[in-house]
């Protein structure tokens, strides 16, 4: 057993996991900006992590669950990694939004790996904390997401994926 999991199994620590299991709730925000701006694509993968995450910090200590959660977290940050180099490549997006979410996107990376390390060697409950504002920052990034006019749920762009993405 890593001396990660060790602390996270820790019953003294097992109080503080509800304080993510309500911030894991923040996806809520950006599931429903995705519906007022009629983009399911950005639902889809917002309403996705807001499922696994609750599911998981819910239940914090069920491996079945920790395991979707962070396996499906991993495979759609770095689906939107390849979504932002594709509209990169495009050249036809604004510079400076591209550039506010790669911000975000490297920002959750820091954010995430600070708070793996100081969970792990020091504090508990600033780790625990930093991953609160991982929360915040990835919802942030989906709300941001939805001002690109990028479907990114499709890996090809063709005529059939412009239905999943309704513009104004």
């Amino acid at each position: 057993m890593s001396r990660y999991e060790q602390k996270f199994k820790h019953r003294k620590h097992q109080e503080d996991w509800n304080y993510l299991y309500y911030s894991s709730h923040v996806f809520i925000l950006s599931s429903l900006a995705s519906i007022l701006y009629q983009r399911l694509d950005i639902f889809f993968l917002s309403s996705s992590i807001l499922l696994t995450s609750i599911l998981r910090w819910g239940e914090p200590l069920h491996k079945g669950y920790t395991f979707v959660d962070r396996n499906w977290v991993k495979v759609v940050f770095f689906h939107l990694i390849y979504s932002f180099v594709t509209c990169c490549l495009q050249f036809k997006y604004d510079s400076l939004l591209l550039f506010w979410c790669f911000g975000l996107l490297l920002t959750v990376v820091a954010l995430y790996m600070t708070e793996l390390f100081i969970f792990t060697y020091w504090n508990t409950r600033k780790g625990i904390a930093l991953h609160m504002l991982v929360h915040i920052y990835t919802m942030a990034g989906f709300v941001s997401c939805l001002l690109l006019e990028h479907n990114f749920v499709s890996i090809k762009n063709n005529k059939y994926n412009d239905r999943l993405c309704i513009h104004r």
